[in-house]
């Protein structure tokens, strides 16, 4: 259902996955928290990003993907006048966007352990 972009459906199946003992649990909590973040429902989006890294605090993809939700969040809550235009919409401003997002991503790596990093080509 989440590919399908049936994201509240698949929060229900992912949900009843869990109860009914799904072996992979990780993923059935980091879908269902990208589930939310789809719905822009970030603080329950960042429960079940937490629910995956507790299962797998070595994956970078729930780090980030609960970072972004947090500074989705951010965004939303303070209103920041860097996002507000004239008419009190929210208009990211590129270069500061991009210079949050490469800190996010940096803070994700960072957390990921060294030996399950891709080794880099030469």
């Amino acid at each position: 259902m989440y590919f399908a972009n049936r994201y509240k459906e698949a929060i229900g199946d992912l949900l009843k996955a869990v109860e009914l003992g799904v072996s992979n649990k990780y993923n059935a909590y980091y879908y269902t928290g990208a589930s939310y973040a789809k719905l822009s429902d970030y603080k329950t989006a960042i429960v079940y990003y937490s629910k995956a890294i507790e299962l797998d605090d070595t994956n970078a993809n729930a780090y980030f993907d609960r970072g972004f939700a947090y500074w989705r969040l951010t965004i939303f809550q303070t209103r920041s006048p860097i996002f507000l235009g004239r008419s009190n919409s929210i208009r990211p401003e590129p270069t500061r966007m991009l210079t949050e997002a490469a800190f996010i991503i940096n803070r994700a790596i960072l957390k990921t352990p060294r030996s399950t990093r891709k080794k880099r080509a030469n």
